[in-house]
């Protein structure tokens, strides 16, 4: 895939966005992993600082981490203390292309979620050293002439009661969760595929939207 070269007038609507220095990092990171990027987290940096860490998922499978204080990429690389290396290795989710992205609060530290192709990706929130991922598929059933599709993909993530909601390409929401990524609860919402949801905890309902043209709310 050729790489995408921001033309001047998108770098000068960039450059005057509110916050204007974020609209000049995307200017000068071009296109991340020559791909398209459809979530993104902003969590913690696990020293205790107010700067944070954001993250981004790739079309590509990929995530990419960079220092919000200081704007420059995390090697993803096992390390003892932070560096910063010429030519990072971005980290495999194992998920295929990606498509959304959460944080789950946890006891010691927080649980990245990643939704795409193949399912979803759970692991520690580490962005100097990511853990292996745990990648957890939805069922499918077998075609008719016995051969098995791929398991749905995972597009929508949010995150209800220490349980993780998605929003999955066959058209049903599933909680699992976040300790086991064992489905807990499922609902055949709509035809065709899940492409956006969102939580009203205190009603415990989820919205979503879908390729079928048709937006719904479920009761959790």
């Amino acid at each position: 895939m050729a790489t995408y070269e921001w033309s001047f007038e998108e770098k000068m609507r960039f450059a005057q966005m509110p916050n204007s220095e974020y609209g000049r990092l995307l200017c000068e990171q071009q296109k991340v992993d020559n791909s398209s990027i459809f979530g993104c987290i902003l969590g913690p940096d696990g020293r205790g600082d107010d700067n944070g860490v954001v993250a981004a998922g790739t079309s590509r499978g990929h995530v990419y981490a960079w220092d919000v204080a200081t704007k420059v990429q995390i090697s993803p690389a096992p390390c003892d203390v932070r560096q910063t290396c010429k030519n990072p290795k971005p980290w495999d989710a194992k998920v295929g292309g990606i498509y959304a992205m959460a944080l789950i609060p946890g006891q010691t530290k927080p649980v990245l979620a990643v939704g795409g192709d193949r399912g979803v990706c759970l692991a520690a929130w580490e962005p100097e050293s990511w853990p292996a991922p745990r990648v957890h598929q939805s069922p499918i059933d077998d075609n008719p002439d016995g051969s098995r599709p791929p398991p749905p993909e995972c597009n929508a993530l949010a995150v209800h009661d220490a349980r993780l909601v998605c929003g999955d390409g066959d058209g049903a929401v599933r909680r699992r969760d976040v300790e086991t990524g064992k489905i807990v609860e499922t609902c055949k919402a709509h035809a065709d595929m899940v492409l956006a949801l969102s939580l009203a905890e205190e009603a415990g309902v989820v919205a979503t939207a879908s390729e079928d043209g048709d937006a719904c709310l479920v009761d959790f």
